[in-house]
């Protein structure tokens, strides 16, 4: 029986050159995106250096629902470096460039990065929910007046959640303190926390307390006394005392008492007999209303010195601190 001739071979697609990805997403045929797309994500050309700059910049602005999901993805779950993704913001979608500007922002820069980072944010026009000015103030290099308008295009309950706080958390002492001139209340309370927090820069946080120390708001004085009282330094006893003698609240006043015991005793006292020096007569009582709440050897000595101030009344309440 005579052979059947062979069947010829389907004829084989041949293989695409591996820069065809870029030539196809370059195409000004939807499917031929679509595809290059799907296999640029396949075969792994997101993870290659450079390699969703090429893609970004082949679909030139042609970017579907579909592809803006899958590059989204890729730059939220393997973020390009620094430098690829400033150059992939250029050629990015509204939705990809917030990405991109978001995870540059929470990511660790060198000195070098941020500099860069920071001068191409610049130039770029902010979003109606300021998202270039939050991201300048992650990365350290706040523009003028850019918390202000912050806080004025995300409302004063965006402070209250994690980003806003952590957001106060990386301005500087006294920007953070400018913040206490804020209406909102709930906003000042947050930065009496905050500045409680700021040992390293003692001066200006205990300053800053002071004043919230007379705030209009009760609660606004109550964490303020609380955050002296964190700080740990003597020096905090001199504002407390101050405070102690215009405070109405007793609920306050006894927090102002409890507050002075936790300070370091002996600076405390020290600070405590300077104000008590002083010529004015508000001063000197606040300073013996403060020593009152001590029990210690000098706060004793300080006292005994005061019943024999010129005033009645101070010397009246360092008598009976000594009964």
């Amino acid at each position: 029986t005579p052979s059947q001739p062979d069947t010829p071979d389907e004829p084989t697609r041949p293989q695409p050159k591996r820069d065809s990805v870029y030539e196809m997403a370059a195409s000004p045929r939807a499917d031929d995106r679509t595809y290059a797309v799907q296999r640029w994500q396949r075969e792994g050309y997101d993870r290659k250096p450079q390699g969703r700059l090429r893609l970004l910049e082949a679909l030139a602005g042609r970017i579907d629902r579909e592809t803006g999901l899958v590059l989204t993805k890729s730059f939220r779950e393997s973020p390009p470096g620094v430098y690829e993704s400033l150059d992939c913001l250029e050629h990015a979608n509204p939705s990809i460039k917030r990405v991109i500007i978001d995870q540059l922002s929470r990511r660790e820069l060198n000195d070098e990065e941020r500099t860069v980072v920071a001068a191409v944010l610049q130039e770029l026009e902010d979003t109606r929910d300021r998202l270039i000015d939050e991201a300048l103030i992650r990365i350290g290099r706040p523009r003028e007046g850019g918390l202000g308008r912050l806080i004025e295009a995300r409302g004063p309950e965006w402070l209250k959640l994690g980003d806003g706080r952590e957001i106060l958390a990386k301005l500087d002492t006294k920007d953070l303190a400018a913040l206490l001139s804020s209406k909102d209340e709930n906003v000042r309370v947050l930065v009496v926390d905050l500045l409680g927090d700021r040992t390293d820069d003692l001066q200006i946080a205990l300053s800053s307390l002071s004043r919230a120390l007379k705030d209009d708001a009760q609660q606004v004085r109550r964490r303020a006394v609380e955050a002296v009282g964190n700080l740990r330094s003597g020096r905090g006893a001199w504002y407390l005392a101050l405070a102690l003698v215009g405070e109405k609240d007793q609920r306050t006043e006894e927090l102002i008492r409890n507050a002075l015991t936790r300070l370091p005793a002996r600076s405390t006292t020290q600070y405590l007999r300077k104000l008590y020096k002083s010529k004015k007569l508000d001063n000197r009582k606040a300073a013996v209303s403060a020593l009152r709440s001590l029990r210690n050897h000098e706060a004793i000595m300080a006292l005994v010195g005061a019943v024999e101030d010129e005033d009645g009344d101070v010397r009246r309440e360092a008598l009976e601190a000594l009964l």
